[in-house]
C-alpha cells in the first residue's frame, strides 16, 4: 500500500550504526540533520532516520544506564554563544558541577575527588572514560574560579597534552523542568581555544611555549587519560563542526582561529538530571 520496503538486516545494522556515528560528530543534531549528513545509502530514507534517531534517545533515557559521554548535548541543537548570557562571577562553577547536589554532574556513588579508577568492578571501560571526562570538567571548572585562562591536560605518561585557552563560561538552560525543585538544567558552557599533541614533539612544543612561559605560575594542570582526552576532543571537533564545513565552502564562519594557531569550539556541561 506504497509504504517502503523492509530493509535486509544488513541495511538495519549499517543504518543504525551510521546514525550512531553522527550522533557522536555532529553538535545536538535533530533526526532532519542526521539525514542531511547521510550519503551514499539510498534506504536511508528521513523516515527511517527519525525512527532510528527516536529509539537512540530513548535508550540513552533508559533507567539504569550507563553514559559514555558521547551522547547528544541535548541542547535544542548546536549553541549560539552570543546569545549566551556570562557566568555569574559570585557563583563558583566548581561548586556547581561538583558538590551541589541539585546541579552537579556527579551521582552520589561518584567522588569528584577520588583518583582514577582502574577496570574492575564489571563496568564497561566506556564508563570510567566517562567519568574521568566529567571529573576533568570539575577540574577546569576549579581553575576558571581561580580565574585561570590557561590548561593543560596531560595524560600520566605524557604521551598527549591537550592545551586550553578559556575565553570565559556561559550559562544555558533548558526550559524543560521535571518539577519544583528543578532548576530548568542550568548548565555551564566553556568557551575554549584548543590544540593537542606530544607534550615531547617539536610541533607542539613551538606553538604553546610562548602562552605557556606568559601565564607560567597561573597555568591549571591536571592529568586525564588519553581515552578521556580524546572524549574531550570529541566535543570540542563536533561543536565546530558547521565552522569547518562552512570555511571549506568559503562561506562565513562562527569561529575564529587565534593567533596562536589554536582552533576555537565549546564544551557544554552534562545535564545533572542524568546523575542524581
Amino acid at each position: 500500500m506504497g509504504g517502503e520496503e523492509a530493509m535486509s538486516e544488513e541495511e538495519t545494522n549499517s543504518l543504525r550504526e551510521k546514525v550512531c556515528e553522527l550522533r557522536r560528530t555532529l553538535p545536538d543534531p535533530s533526526a532532519r540533520d542526521i539525514s542531511d549528513a547521510i550519503e551514499g545509502m539510498t534506504w536511508a530514507t528521513a523516515n527511517r532516520v527519525k525512527k532510528v534517531n527516536t529509539k537512540l534517545n530513548r535508550e540513552v533515557k533508559e533507567a539504569g544506564r550507563e553514559r559514555d559521554a558521547m551522547e547528544p548535548d541535548e541542547t535544542d541543537g548546536p549553541m549560539v554563544l552570543e546569545e549566551l548570557g556570562r557566568w555569574p562571577s559570585d557563583t563558583s562553577l566548581y561548586e556547581h558541577l561538583a558538590n551541589d547536589r541539585n546541579t552537579r554532574i556527579f551521582k552520589i556513588s561518584e567522588h569528584h575527588a577520588a583518583p582514577p579508577l582502574e577496570g574492575g568492578g564489571g563496568a564497561a571501560p566506556a564508563s570510567f572514560a566517562a567519568l574521568g571526562f566529567r571529573r576533568s570538567l570539575a577540574a577546569l571548572a576549579q581553575f576558571f574560579d581561580q580565574k585561570y585562562t590557561v590548561y593543560k591536560v596531560c595524560d600520566a605518561e605524557e604521551t598527549s597534552e591537550l592545551v586550553l585557552v578559556c575565553g570565559g563560561v556561559k550559562w544555558w538552560q533548558s526550559d524543560k523542568k521535571s518539577g519544583p525543585a528543578d532548576e530548568g538544567q542550568i548548565r555551564a558552557v566553556f568557551e575554549l581555544e584548543f590544540h593537542q599533541g606530544a607534550p615531547r614533539s617539536g610541533a607542539h612544543k613551538r606553538l604553546v611555549a610562548g602562552l605557556l612561559a606568559k601565564h607560567a605560575g597561573n597555568v591549571g594542570s591536571h592529568t586525564a587519560t588519553t581515552e578521556e582526552q580524546e572524549l574531550m576532543m570529541t566535543h570540542l571537533r563536533r561543536n565546530r563542526h558547521y565552522e569547518d564545513k562552512y570555511k571549506k565552502s568559503g562561506a562565513g564562519a562562527g569561529f575564529s582561529q587565534s593567533e596562536l594557531g589554536m582552533l576555537a569550539s565549546y564544551i557544554v556541561t552534562p545535564a545533572p538530571e542524568w546523575f542524581r
